[in-house]
């Protein structure tokens, strides 16, 4: 059958140690999605981990999205600034500060550099100058950046531009 876990969002990429039997499958939810932990775990310790489909519906009984949270995560990902995001939701920094901190665990500031990381990591393959990236996505230099892309990705951007596989999953939708 399995062992069957919920992690917390992670901060930044890491190594899991595992035999090279192992055999993983993970699942993915918006920031935002609230989980009814232990009633999930209780119902699909008896699933197959192959069997995705009745996962993905105790998934569904077992969470909920909160809507001005996805609001909030939209309006950060396509703004320059905290403020600026504040603004165009008609609250006030401090008061999207809380409510993110309350339901995700995370700062606006931690959402708008993950959504500034990826964009850039979406673009790593179809800009040859990394400095013109980094300026195109307001980083001060190219290695700060680097740095960024080390942090998140756990690779430099040339390591991620030179394997296609990593390269594929910066392109994969998400926050």
């Amino acid at each position: 059958m399995g062992e069957w876990f919920v992690t917390d969002l992670a901060d930044s990429a890491y190594a899991v140690q595992c035999n090279p039997e192992d055999y993983f499958i993970g699942f993915r939810c918006r920031p935002g999605v609230q989980f009814a932990t232990d009633t999930l775990l209780r119902v699909v310790r008896h699933c197959h981990l192959d069997d995705s489909i009745k996962i993905l519906s105790y998934l569904e009984e077992c969470t909920s999205i909160n809507q001005d949270v996805i609001e909030a995560l939209e309006v950060l990902a396509k703004t320059s600034s905290v403020a600026d995001s504040a603004r165009l939701l008609g609250i006030s920094e401090r008061s999207l500060e809380r409510h993110l901190q309350r339901h995700t665990d995370r700062s606006p500031c931690y959402w708008r550099n993950l959504a500034r990381v990826r964009r850039a990591g979406a673009e790593l393959a179809h800009t040859s100058s990394l400095s013109t990236l980094a300026a195109n996505h307001g980083y001060a230099d190219q290695a700060h950046m680097s740095r960024a892309f080390k942090q998140w990705f756990g690779h430099s951007p040339n390591v991620l531009r030179n394997d296609p596989a990593l390269l594929a999953a910066l392109s994969n939708s998400g926050y």
